[in-house]
């Protein structure tokens, strides 16, 4: 008997060892994925930090999910001097969906305060992600903490019921389990297996999110996840401020106006009893009406709607407010949970800011709609820069002592490629579950591009002043490529060989902002300014390519040619050096890189000129 114990004991042993040796060769080969939230890079001798897009991966037991991870940035792990630094956490309205980093406010605030022109330089980095909650933003925070910031803004609230460990998930074993177990090279191989091997899920997360069970108002779910809510956004605040960190607690913003609830049946009749309330009532006429519609997202909606249209703005709202309380397909969050932000921000002396009275204040109603959010939770690019304005405004009055200041607008970088990128997000959103059941639809949201002719995407038509033969152009390039910044990289090239030197410039520009770890971008916004005359920004640039990838042949000698050129000759030769031990032939070197380049867009000094 002790000798078949001592057997089963060797055996575990040597299997034990045998894992850790494949998960060894597995991190040696880079197989799989660091799940770590900050990933690290040295740059010309420095520690530089940047995000990691995967990070949501392992809150999943599959691979062939859609949610998007953070922007990807670049920044010094060690602050520099004469800067403050802004972390940015929530979910996917502070990441900017469904626009690009260069337009979401968190990188409009950073233009902003630096335009202020105050004592000092300001970075903000985005950490938020789509289908994230309060659960995951405490993950998040145990990350950051490592590499304290001067101040953090939370933006958490519209899916503590449907996002990611919503609804009580987050306990649960199993997703425990799954979270630890996706450290392991092992089990990410593993669940990669499984995903190929099984039917692909093809719906949206979004759908998946809302096909969550419908939470009752005040049922033991509806508590439990109000309750989890506080707890963790309460321990959020409490580490940011054991650490001196200021904190923004930002009150989430909802379309109360034109989005209606899920639940949105209502008896024939009911607004002619509320018609007869409102012309009979001198008193008490809230309380009449909230007895009449009870507990009941519809009723409370068509109340909303008879009063705002009567002109009574603040009833309207209380009653817009009881719609997303009582709704129980929670797409947006209940009046408690911009109730809790608003009182832990009192309880320990932070710093908030109302988004949704922000938002509310735009529309002409005093009721935010259309007009001003793309759909139910996420407002449009104009409320993203009013909201920078107003969180800019904050810190100024927190580190400055509000001084009013004028700030510039901030510059919107986007093209084409933008448009459609939003266009294509906004249209699976409103073609598949949850509204296209709803039977909603914003004309406002595709205006960039269309027009609409119905009340849905059937009948949306590109506008008259578009220019069609553009856009049939870069249609094709959204089936090629996934991510966005490779989209502006590939039209960047085709710009850049069809001698449209600024319009490239504007694409390699937007393919960096989106994704700063991209050198082709870099390295092909420095030829571009080098060839146009700004010899000084553009070698800047190209050193800062080699300096990122010191191995890069085509970064190598496009440095090479512009240090020749500039008549650095003894860099350029200390360059020709580096160039001769890779056996590179600088004689015939210009023919070969532009095939073999042309393919991954990458623009060589000289192959084209204005």
């Amino acid at each position: 008997m002790k000798m078949k114990i001592k057997n089963i004991g060797f055996v575990i042993v040597i299997n034990v060892i045998i894992l850790i040796v494949i998960e060894l060769m597995l991190r040696i080969l880079n197989i799989g994925y660091d799940p770590s939230l900050i990933y690290k890079t040295k740059i010309a001798g420095e520690e530089y930090f940047y995000l990691n897009k995967n990070y949501v991966l392992k809150y999943f037991n599959r691979d062939d999910i859609d949610p998007t991870g953070p922007n990807n940035c670049l920044f010094k792990e060690k602050k520099p001097e004469n800067t403050f630094r802004i972390y940015v956490i929530g979910e996917s309205t502070s990441r900017g969906f469904p626009y690009s980093r260069a337009v979401s406010f968190p990188f409009q605030l950073e233009q902003m305060l630096n335009a202020a022109k105050l004592d000092r330089q300001f970075e903000v980095i985005n950490f938020s992600m789509d289908a994230t909650d309060s659960y995951i933003g405490l993950d998040i925070m145990n990350e950051i903490l490592k590499y304290p910031p001067d101040l953090a803004i939370i933006y958490y609230g519209n899916n503590e019921f449907i996002g990611i460990g919503g609804q009580g998930e987050y306990h649960k074993f199993f997703f425990q389990m799954n979270k630890k177990l996706s450290c392991s090279r092992i089990y990410q191989l593993f669940k990669r297996g499984i995903t190929k091997i099984t039917k692909k899920e093809n719906k949206l997360f979004i759908e998946k999110m809302a096909g969550k069970n419908p939470v009752a108002y005040k049922s033991e779910t509806y508590n439990s996840t109000i309750n989890d809510f506080t707890s963790n956004y309460t321990r959020m605040i409490e580490k940011l401020s054991a650490n001196n960190i200021e904190v923004i607690a930002c009150g989430v913003a909802r379309n109360l106006k034109d989005f209606k609830p899920g639940n949105s049946t209502v008896s024939p009749g009911f607004v002619n009893q509320i018609e007869q309330i409102y012309d009979t009532s001198d008193v008490k006429l809230f309380e009449k009406i909230e007895a009449l519609s009870g507990n009941r997202a519809g009723y409370c909606f068509e109340a909303a709607k008879f009063l705002l249209q009567k002109g009574q703005k603040d009833m309207a709202n209380s009653f817009f407010e009881k719609t997303c309380t009582f709704d129980d397909l929670r797409l947006r969050a209940p009046y408690d949970i911009n109730n809790t932000i608003r009182n832990l921000a009192e309880r320990y002396k932070i710093h908030y800011i109302n988004i949704q009275e922000t938002i509310n204040t735009s529309d002409s109603t005093g009721v935010a709609g259309d007009d001003e959010m793309l759909e139910h939770v996420h407002p449009n690019l104009a409320m993203h820069t009013k909201i920078a304005d107003q969180l800019a405004t904050e810190i100024e009055n927190i580190k400055w002592g509000g001084q009013n200041r004028i700030r510039p607008k901030p510059l919107i970088y986007r093209s084409i490629i933008d448009d459609i990128y939003e266009t294509n997000g906004l249209m699976n959103l409103f073609e598949n579950y949850p509204l296209k059941k709803l039977g909603y639809f914003n004309k406002h949201s595709f205006e960039n591009i269309y027009i609409a002719t119905t009340n849905d995407v059937s009948g949306l038509r590109y506008r008259k002043d578009i220019n069609l033969s553009q856009i049939m152009l870069v249609l094709p390039l959204f089936s090629d490529f996934k991510d966005l910044e490779k989209i502006h990289l590939k039209y960047g090239a085709m710009l850049y060989h069809s001698f449209n030197l600024n319009g490239a410039y504007l694409e390699f520009e937007l393919a960096y902002l989106q994704n700063p770890m991209d050198v082709l971008a870099l390295n092909n916004l420095a030829v571009i300014s080098y060839s146009k005359g700004d010899k000084q920004n553009g070698l800047l640039m190209q050193t800062m390519v080699h300096d990122q990838k010191p191995g890069y042949i085509a970064g190598m000698i496009n440095l090479w040619m512009m240090l020749k050129d500039s008549g650095r000759n003894q860099e350029a030769g200390e360059m020709e050096k580096k160039l001769k031990k890779k056996n590179i032939d600088l004689k015939t070197f210009k023919n070969f890189l532009i095939d073999e380049y042309q393919s991954e867009n990458i623009i060589i000094f000289g192959s084209t000129t204005n």
